[in-house]
């Protein structure tokens, strides 16, 4: 029997978590992926606004492989702190609205701009002109 190392148990943990959101929320497998695309989408617009001379790099992280690899990760971690504040504090009751309003707070959690400066552009090869 081959041991489950300390990444398969989180990967474990992570398809859990996304089961019992999925089935809570009412979301297929489909709408649960199109939810991380168009929150990774709403990130990055409040980073490179339309109409300033940073939108140009919108695109340019929009179609890189390597930032959606990022944002679900942040995505898996941010689920798992989320359904432990649910579970260490009894007073909040999950519904899909307060999952709603908590995914457009996540985008502007600082932990996580700061985990994309930090865990993703820095391994970025893109010139700056």
């Amino acid at each position: 029997m081959k041991t489950k190392t300390r990444i398969d148990k989180r990967r474990m943990e992570f398809e859990s978590n996304r089961q019992y959101i999925q089935h809570a929320v009412g979301l297929s497998d489909y709408n649960y992926n199109l939810l991380i695309y168009e929150t990774g989408m709403l990130f990055l617009n409040q980073l490179y606004p339309e109409g300033t001379s940073f939108y140009k790099w919108l695109s340019i992280h929009e179609r890189s492989p390597s930032f959606w690899k990022w944002w679900k990760a942040e995505w898996h971690k941010w689920e798992d702190e989320f359904l432990q504040q649910l579970e260490d504090n009894k007073v909040i009751t999950f519904s899909p609205a307060f999952y709603g309003r908590r995914i457009v707070s996540m985008t502007n959690e600082k932990h996580i701009e700061s985990s994309y400066q930090h865990n993703y552009l820095k391994h970025q090869n893109y010139e700056l002109y």
